[in-house]
C-alpha cells in the first residue's frame, strides 16, 4: 500500500522481475510468493527440462535460514500448501528418494515419512540406510516438527535389526546376567524408545502396522521367550546370594563405605523403578556433561523385585526380616518403611546422615540446601518418577515418566555438584519392571486364590506365612532369599500374574525376569578439569578455484562422537571477503560413532547465481557458523575452519 502510495509499485515489480524473474500482468504478493515457492520446488528435484531461475531459489533458501523471517515462510509455506493443494497436487507421483533433499513445503516430510513406514514394514530398507536417509533431513526446514516420526522411525528399525540377529541362549545364571547387560538389554531400551516416540506423534496411526508387528514380537517372542528359558536356570539356583559387587543386600558395605571413608561425602540418589536399560541411557546422559565422569555397571536386586524390599536393602543393615502379619521390611530390627525410618536406619551406622525425597530437595533454594546439608557426609535421596506413574490409569505413562525421571535425576546432580561442591554420587533402583503396550493375554494369569494369610502382594508375588504353593508360582523361604525369619514369598513364574487386588497388568514387578532383578549402578564423580567439546572436522580442498555455478566442498568428521565429544552443529555459505551472502546456505550435523573414515564424509554443493561471474579473480571464502554455547543460533563463527576459493567462472559455465 506504501509502494501505491508512493507510485513506486511499477518500479518494484520491475526490480523484482530482474532479480527473481517472476512476471505477471497483474503482479501480487501472494502470486510472487507462490512462484518463489514453485521455482524453488522445482530446482530442488530436478525437475526435467525446468531451467527456473537460481537467484529466486537462492532468495528462498536465505529466507528459510534467517533467524527473524523464518517464521514468516512457515507461515507462507503452510497457507500455499493448504490452498493449492500440493500433497494430492504437484507432489502427487513423486517418491521419498526424490524429495529427500527437498524442504519447501511441510507435505514433503509427510510423504517421506509414510514411504519409510513402509518399506520398513515391508523389509524393503535396512536400519544403516533407514539412518542415513533420515541423516540427511535432519538438517531441513520442517524436521522439528517430525522429529518424532523420524524417531519412531529410528527406533523401529533398530528393533526389527536386533530380531532378525536374535539369538538368546541361558547356559548359566552368570551367563544369562552378562548376556543381558551387553545384548539383551537391547531389546528392552529400542521398546522403549520407540514407544516414547510414538506417544509424541499425533498421528501415530501411521505406525499402527509396525507397532503391531514389535509389540507381537516383543511380548511373545523376546519376553515370553527369554523368561521361560531364564527361569529354567532360575530353578537351578539354590540361594539368593551373590558376590558383593553385584548383590542388592551388600550395597551399603560394598559400594557406599568405601567412598566415604573417614571424611568424604556422598550423595546416593535412588530412583524407584529405574531399570537397567533406561539407566543405561541415563549414564550416556550424564557422560555429556561438563565435569563429569560415570562408571556404569549393575546389580542383582532382592527377591521378591518390589519397593519395600529394595529400598530397605540398599540401607546399610546385618539381617533383614519381616514381622508376621506385617507388610514391612525391618532392617536389625527397624521399620524401613517411609522416609523418616529410613534416616534412623542409616543414623545408626552413620551419624552424619539423613534420607530425604527428591521433591524436597529440589525445592530448596542454594543457600538453604548449603545449610541443610551441612552437618551431614551421607545423603539418601528417594526420586519416584517412573513408580508413581506405573499404577492404572497412568500406567501406559511409563515411558514419559522415564524421560522425566532423567531430567529429574539431572537436575539433582547439577545441584549436588554446583551448588553444594559434592563430588560424589551413586545412581541405582530399587528394582526394575516388566511393560507391554497391549493388553496382557488371560493364559498370562496364574490360578492362585488369593489366601488371607498373604500380608503384601501384588501381580508378581505374595507375601505371608504358611502360604500355599501352586504350579504357576515358585515358594521361596526367607532364608533362601537371604532374609532371617520365618516368611514365605510366592513368586510368579516367568511373565505369570498373579490376580491380586489394586495395581495395572501392563506395568508390573516384584519378580525374577531379567527386567526386574537387573538394576542400574552408576558412579558420579565431579571433576572440574573433565570437559566437553564439540567434535572436531575439517575441510576437504578438492580445488582452490571455483569454475562452475554449482561447487561441491567434502566435509570429514576426524573422530567418532563419545564421552565428553559432542556432535557439532553447523551452518556452511560462501561469502564475498566483505561478508556478502554469493551461495545458498547449507547445515551439517557431526554426529557419527563410526570410526571407520569412510563413513565420516559429508558433502554439500553449494550453488550461485550468475552473478558470482563478478567476483571473477577475486577470492571468496567458506564461512563456517555453529552455535555459542546456551544459544539456538548460528552466531559463532569457527574461523579455524574458514577457506577460501578463487573465482574464475567464464560467461558459459554450466548452469545449476
Amino acid at each position: 500500500k506504501k509502494l501505491e502510495r508512493f507510485e513506486l509499485a511499477a518500479p518494484f515489480w520491475e526490480r523484482v522481475e530482474q532479480e527473481t524473474g517472476y512476471s505477471h500482468d497483474a503482479p501480487t504478493m501472494m502470486g510472487l510468493v507462490i512462484y518463489l515457492f514453485d521455482n524453488r520446488f522445482r530446482l530442488c528435484v530436478k525437475e526435467e527440462g525446468f531451467r527456473g531461475n537460481k537467484q529466486a531459489s537462492l532468495f528462498v533458501n536465505h529466507w528459510m535460514q534467517h533467524v527473524k523471517w523464518r517464521e514468516t515462510f512457515r507461515t507462507l509455506s503452510r497457507q500455499v500448501e493448504k490452498e493449492l493443494g500440493i500433497e494430492q497436487g504437484l507432489l502427487a507421483g513423486y517418491s521419498a528418494d526424490g524429495l529427500l533433499e527437498c524442504d519447501t513445503y511441510e507435505a514433503i516430510d509427510r510423504i517421506v515419512i509414510k514411504e519409510l513406514a513402509m518399506r520398513l514394514e515391508s523389509g524393503g530398507i535396512t536400519e544403516t540406510q533407514m539412518a542415513e536417509l533420515i541423516d540427511l533431513r535432519k538438517t531441513t526446514f520442517w524436521y522439528e516438527e517430525f522429529a518424532d516420526y523420524y524417531d519412531a522411525l529410528r527406533w523401529a528399525a533398530r528393533f526389527l535389526y536386533l530380531q532378525a540377529n536374535l539369538s538368546f541362549e541361558v547356559q548359566s545364571f552368570t551367563q544369562g546376567i552378562e548376556a543381558y547387560t551387553s545384548q539383551w538389554y537391547r531389546f528392552d531400551y529400542a521398546y522403549r524408545k520407540y514407544l516414547y516416540a510414538l506417544s509424541r506423534c499425533a498421528n501415530s496411526a501411521l505406525f499402527d502396522a509396525m507397532t503391531l508387528r514389535i509389540e507381537k514380537f516383543y511380548t511373545n517372542r523376546f519376553l515370553t521367550g527369554l523368561s521361560d528359558a531364564w527361569y529354567e536356570e532360575l530353578k537351578r539356583l539354590e540361594k539368593w546370594e551373590f558376590e558383593p559387587k553385584i548383590d542388592q543386600k551388600r550395597f551399603y558395605e560394598t559400594h557406599v563405605k568405601p567412598l566415604l571413608g573417614e571424611k568424604n561425602k556422598l550423595c546416593v540418589i535412588i530412583s524407584d523403578a529405574l531399570r537397567y536399560e533406561s539407566g543405561k541411557e541415563l549414564d550416556e546422559r550424564l557422560g555429556k556433561e561438563n565435569s563429569i565422569r560415570t562408571e556404569f555397571g549393575h546389580m542383582i536386586a532382592s527377591l521378591p523385585s518390589y519397593t519395600q524390599l529394595g529400598m530397605a536393602s540398599l540401607l546399610p543393615h546385618e539381617k533383614l526380616h519381616y514381622k508376621e502379619g506385617r507388610a514391612e521390611v525391618y532392617a536389625d530390627g527397624v521399620s524401613t518403611q517411609g522416609t523418616a525410618n529410613r534416616t534412623r536406619v542409616l543414623q545408626n551406622h552413620l551419624r552424619e546422615s539423613i534420607a530425604i525425597q527428591a521433591s524436597d530437595f529440589l525445592k530448596m533454594k542454594r543457600d538453604e540446601a548449603r545449610a541443610f546439608f551441612k552437618p551431614y557426609r551421607l545423603v539418601y535421596i528417594y526420586e519416584n518418577s517412573i513408580d508413581a506413574r506405573g499404577k492404572p490409569p497412568t500406567e501406559d505413562q511409563v515411558f514419559e515418566a522415564t524421560e522425566e525421571c532423567f531430567a529429574r535425576i539431572a537436575r539433582l546432580v547439577k545441584k549436588l555438584h554446583n551448588e553444594l561442591q559434592w563430588r560424589n554420587v551413586l545412581i541405582t533402583a530399587d528394582h526394575g519392571y516388566l511393560y507391554e503396550k497391549s493388553d496382557v493375554d488371560e493364559s498370562h494369569f496364574c490360578k492362585v486364590p488369593r489366601d488371607e494369610r498373604w500380608v503384601d502382594s501384588n501381580k508378581r508375588m505374595a507375601i505371608g506365612n504358611d502360604l500355599e504353593a501352586a504350579p504357576c508360582v515358585v515358594k521361596y523361604e526367607a532364608k533362601e532369599l537371604g532374609m532371617s525369619g520365618d516368611t514365605q514369598f510366592l513368586i510368579a513364574k516367568s511373565m505369570q500374574r498373579i490376580r491380586s487386588k489394586g495395581g495395572g497388568s501392563k506395568f508390573v514387578h516384584g519378580g525374577a525376569t531379567l527386567q526386574e532383578i537387573v538394576v542400574p549402578l552408576i558412579k558420579v564423580n565431579r571433576k572440574p578439569e573433565l570437559k566437553s567439546r564439540p567434535v572436531d572436522f575439517d575441510v576437504i580442498r578438492s580445488s582452490s578455484m571455483i569454475t562452475a555455478n554449482v561447487f561441491p566442498v567434502t566435509f570429514i568428521q576426524k573422530e567418532p562422537v563419545r564421552e565428553k565429544v559432542l556432535p557439532q552443529h553447523i551452518q556452511v555459505s560462501i561469502c564475498s571477503e566483505e561478508g556478502e551472502l554469493l551461495s545458498d546456505v547449507h547445515e551439517l550435523i557431526f554426529d557419527s560413532r563410526e570410526s571407520d573414515p569412510a563413513k565420516m564424509h559429508q558433502r554439500v554443493t553449494f550453488r550461485f547465481s550468475r552473478d558470482l561471474t563478478a567476483f571473477n579473480n577475486q577470492s571468496v571464502v567458506l564461512r563456517v557458523m555453529a552455535k555459542a554455547q546456551g544459544t539456538n543460533e548460528f552466531n559463532k563463527e569457527l574461523t579455524d575452519k574458514c577457506d577460501r576459493y578463487t573465482v574464475n567462472i567464464s560467461f558459459g559455465a554450466e548452469e545449476w
